[in-house]
């Protein structure tokens, strides 16, 4: 009897945790994208970085881009948004998961001692606004540097005309 009842506690416990096995193996998968239709429908993404004495806002969509450098967007230039540079934003936005953008952990806190300044990412589709959590302008999270060093060089061209 304690034999038997021996061997059904063995068979339950084995049995449970191949079934938590199989859970986190497709749960840390790193091929699975399940935010594929929210990258699908990206309208509009935005970087903001702030101090005490700098501000830059570059947004853009499908359509234009637009670069700040004053808080209340008077000195506001523009220029339309190339197809290609726009394609080259979704694909490198495709190997973001939106949903973690906002756990993504900064890889150095300068800015929580005015050191740089405070820079976060937002990335709109047609049902969410995803923000990332804050980080150092010019040291974004890895998962995101590719981004960011993009919009950055995207902003720079509009700044110089």
């Amino acid at each position: 009897m304690k034999l038997s009842i021996f061997y059904l506690t063995i068979f339950i416990l084995l049995s449970s945790s191949c079934r938590e096995t199989k859970t986190i193996h497709i749960a840390s998968n790193p091929t699975i994208n399940t935010d594929q239709k929210h990258q699908n429908n990206i309208v509009k993404i935005r970087y903001q970085a702030l101090s005490r004495g700098f501000y830059l806002q570059i947004e853009l969509d499908k359509n234009v881009l637009l670069v700040s450098t004053d808080r209340n967007h008077e000195q506001r230039k523009q220029q339309p948004c190339k197809t290609e540079d726009w394609n080259n934003i979704i694909l490198l936005t495709q190997k973001i998961q939106l949903d973690k953008l906002q756990e993504l952990k900064a890889p150095t806190e300068n800015r929580l001692f005015d050191g740089a300044a405070h820079a976060q990412l937002y990335i709109s589709n047609k049902e969410k606004e995803y923000i990332s959590s804050g980080f150092d302008h010019g040291a974004p999270p890895e998962e995101i540097a590719p981004l960011v060093s993009y919009i950055l060089s995207l902003g720079e061209t509009v700044e110089k005309q």
